[in-house]
């Protein structure tokens, strides 16, 4: 079977599912939560963001136009995002857990680097 990751499937990835997890338990961002969770909020705010999107409405359709690839965001695939359920996590969700995360995403960024220097075989003229 031939593994394919699409595009829109490499969005989060810099983001670890272990680590935003752990962050949404630490921050409690899901206490009394029935409706969109973290991870899809953050999703739709990065696809939004990344894909020149302006407007929850521009969002939503862009996204749900890509429903057959949410498994690979790490979305249910039975989830339809919505712009009033978007706006109500936007204004009500503390911010606090998306602070931490991108507070930590310099260290992950340090890891990640090369660890040998670039070199090139053509100087430019």
């Amino acid at each position: 079977m031939n593994k394919l990751n699409t595009i829109l499937g490499q969005l989060p990835a810099p983001v670890s599912r272990y680590r935003f997890e752990k962050l949404v338990r630490e921050h409690k961002s899901e206490y009394k939560s029935k409706g969109l969770r973290s991870r899809t909020q953050f999703v739709a705010m990065l696809f939004g963001r990344l894909s020149g999107r302006h407007g929850l409405r521009r969002i939503e359709t862009g996204l749900n136009s890509q429903r057959n690839s949410f498994y690979h965001l790490g979305i249910d695939g039975n989830t339809e995002v919505k712009r009033s359920t978007l706006s109500y996590a936007n204004n009500n969700r503390s911010a606090a857990l998306y602070k931490s995360l991108f507070e930590t995403m310099p260290e992950k960024a340090q890891q990640n680097r090369a660890s040998h220097g670039f070199r090139f075989k053509n100087p430019p003229a």
